[in-house]
């Protein structure tokens, strides 16, 4: 049992080491985040449409905008002071965008849904323009899924 818990606490030991985490993607880039925190406004903005059939003061009561500012921010309309990430749960926004963005990642990308709930994801590049990463149902995919797990957890309602 002794020789167990070694191995598992090198393992551990060697993951802290190579800086290996649950938000680890297979393109990490160099980034500074004192300097992508110098940028000002709005870095991702994440809004939830509801589909199906539903009143219109439904649907504008049920419509949700969240907000990740490039200071590490994270907003939505009950919170509008803000909540400060992560480190890492924001290195894992910003390089969402850039990947989504630079690779053009979600062009070719839906879901065949009925109803529900679908996402707008607006990336604003570093001049403010604005550039739609995805705009659809998401309920199968890993990435967007997480990325609006993490901006929901920041949410203050």
């Amino acid at each position: 049992m002794k020789k167990l818990m070694s191995v598992f606490m090198v393992l551990v030991l060697a993951f802290a080491m190579c800086g290996c985490s649950l938000f680890a993607t297979s393109n990490r880039r160099k980034v500074n985040l004192e300097e992508v925190r110098k940028n000002r406004g709005v870095l991702l903005e994440v809004t939830s449409h509801p589909q199906g059939p539903m009143k219109e003061e439904d649907v504008e009561r049920y419509t949700n905008t969240q907000k990740v500012t490039y200071d590490g921010c994270a907003y939505n309309p009950f919170n509008t002071m803000g909540v400060k990430m992560t480190d890492e749960e924001f290195l894992f926004i910003y390089e969402f965008c850039l990947d989504a963005y630079e690779k053009d990642l979600y062009k070719d990308y839906s879901e065949e849904v009925d109803d529900g709930t679908t996402f707008t994801f607006v990336y604003y590049d570093e001049n403010g323009d604005s550039h739609v990463l995805y705009d659809g149902y998401c309920y199968a995919n890993k990435t967007l899924t997480k990325v609006r797990e993490i901006i929901g957890k920041y949410s203050l309602d």
